[in-house]
């Protein structure tokens, strides 16, 4: 089965152009799992964290749009978390 919609080409995008096939092919599974890491920054905060979060937007917005395109988009929730924290409080180096 093919994707319907452009994913970025990032494990992150490619891991939800295949959840996205998995769905349209009806596989019994309920939960599917994809993460995307290294926001994790020290230093140089701002430029990373806009890129990684480029990337989340744009493989979302594929993966919303495909769901659409197969009339799923309300039987699908995304939930998105961290499993960590930091201060808010940026440090010398622009990190967190």
């Amino acid at each position: 089965m093919k994707n319907r919609v452009d994913y970025p080409n990032h494990p992150f995008g490619r891991a939800l152009a295949d959840i996205a096939r998995m769905i349209a092919a009806e596989l019994p599974t309920r939960v599917f799992y994809v993460s995307l890491g290294s926001f994790d920054t020290h230093a140089d905060q701002p430029k990373r964290h806009e890129e990684l979060l480029g990337l989340l937007a744009q493989g979302l917005a594929a993966f919303h749009q495909e769901m659409r395109l197969l009339g799923r988009e309300g039987e699908v929730l995304v939930l998105g978390f961290s499993e960590f924290g930091r201060r808010a409080q940026e440090n010398a180096s622009y990190g967190t």
